[in-house]
């Protein structure tokens, strides 16, 4: 079964299908929740696999892997964080 995808929008990246949510930098940026950045990350990966020749024609695979790396990166910031404030209060705890 092959599908036809038509894409007639100005912004051809909301109507492709199973789209995932087109977010900002300062967005992903305030997320703290591992969970949710891990699961976004994990639908922008799918997508961008799955749809990398659409996405390619459209000229808009650049928006796509800029949002995923922000994510990516944005995950390894928090758990750097986390562990960072585990290692002060241990630090502080041991010299008390």
């Amino acid at each position: 079964m092959s599908y036809i995808i038509v894409i007639s929008s100005k912004d051809s990246a909301t109507s492709l299908p199973n789209s995932p949510p087109i977010l900002s930098l300062d967005r992903i940026m305030a997320m703290t929740n591992i969970t949710q950045l891990k699961s976004l990350e994990k639908q922008y990966d799918e997508f961008i696999d799955k749809y990398t020749t659409i996405l390619l024609l459209y000229d808009i695979m650049e928006k796509y892997l800029d949002i995923r790396d922000a994510i990516t990166i944005r995950i390894n910031q928090v758990l750097r964080e986390r562990k960072l404030r585990l290692l002060n209060s241990t630090y502080i705890l041991t010299n008390d």
